[in-house]
């Protein structure tokens, strides 16, 4: 990205036309708006790579997003407290279906 987030968000912009629910370019696509400061779009893309999230492991990692843009923006205190309950009861289900 080198340190450019707003030119790689309209780079995986275009890429999304091609294949719109890729999960991963979803992933960074988040975190490079929210390092670009845009942070509504951030939590947005965040929330969707939660409801494409198709195991516990994603949703894991798509609740780190969401919390992050939430934290990063500020103001969203009641949605934070919802996003960490939501991670809390992935990580407890996690524990519970992959011990090991």
């Amino acid at each position: 990205t080198l340190h450019q987030p707003t030119i790689a968000s309209k780079l995986l912009e275009n890429y999304l036309q091609i294949e719109p629910n890729n999960l991963e370019i979803l992933r960074l696509l988040t975190a490079f708006y929210q390092d670009a400061k845009d942070y509504q779009r951030g939590i947005e893309t965040a929330k969707q790579c939660y409801l494409l999230s198709e195991n516990i492991a994603e949703k894991i990692a798509s609740c780190h997003l969401i919390l992050r843009g939430l934290l990063k923006a500020g103001g969203y205190w009641e949605e934070v407290c919802l996003a960490c309950k939501d991670l809390e009861l992935a990580l407890s289900k996690l524990v519970v279906e992959q011990p090991k």
